[in-house]
């Protein structure tokens, strides 16, 4: 479950408190473990409801103690004792209304509050070279190339690098590597003609070890259709 508060967590808070949901349904309880925002809308609407559940089961004794009167006597007597009734209880009707006023203003507060809080920030993109990618330079292949020849500049102290060459039209595809003590490679015959159609490669700089635990930097991406 999203850890944002969005319209699918208001629509799980309003089947909690319509009473679809209980307190113990497992989508509720990830939702209030996962949304602090959740949790306190529903703690602050959760007491408007008790509220208003009072009031309106008062407001239902009152109705039923009405109706419990005797058929017997006269409209005069059914008369007093309801006039009774609404002189022993005169602020009820008005609290009844305070509590939908009260549950209007703060359900439409809520909904306010979220709509004036301000956008999160956009994250800057990430470079997909990483932090390093000022550091290299893709000289080629890339556009409709032959690929005879892979080229690259890394400019900073680098033992070696691996080049990572992949085939672009398959989606998590295992790349193939090869090692290099300079900054450019040049397949054989054979080996060009197994490369993919087309090619995305990279390349990581490593550290005197010449191996994936010594990694320094990786290149950002370039890619190549290799031309017939």
């Amino acid at each position: 479950m999203s850890t944002t508060h969005d319209e699918g967590h208001e629509l799980v808070l309003a089947s909690r408190l319509a009473g679809e949901l209980a307190p113990d349904a497992p989508e509720v309880q990830r939702l209030l473990s996962a949304c602090p925002i959740c949790r306190e809308l529903l703690a602050e609407l959760g007491e408007v409801s008790a509220r208003l559940g009072e009031s309106a089961a008062e407001r239902e004794a009152d109705l039923a103690a009405a109706a419990r009167l005797a058929p017997e006597p006269s409209e005069p007597r059914l008369e007093a004792r309801l006039a009774e009734l609404a002189r022993s209880a005169p602020a009820r009707p008005r609290r009844w209304t305070s509590w939908l006023a009260a549950a209007a203003l703060l359900l439409a507060g809520a909904f306010l509050w979220r709509a004036l809080l301000p956008a999160p920030a956009a994250k800057p993109p990430i470079p997909l070279g990483g932090a390093d990618a000022a550091d290299w330079e893709m000289v080629g292949p890339s556009g409709v190339s032959t690929c005879e020849r892979f080229s690259w500049r890394y400019h900073r102290p680098a033992s070696s690098f691996l080049l990572l060459i992949y085939d672009a039209d398959v989606e998590g595809s295992r790349p193939r590597e090869i090692q290099c003590k300079e900054s450019d490679w040049t397949p054989d015959a054979a080996t060009l003609a197994g490369l993919p159609r087309h090619i995305r490669w990279e390349v990581e700089a490593l550290g005197p070890g010449g191996t994936r635990e010594d990694w320094l930097s990786t290149s950002p991406p370039s890619s190549a259709s290799r031309s017939p």
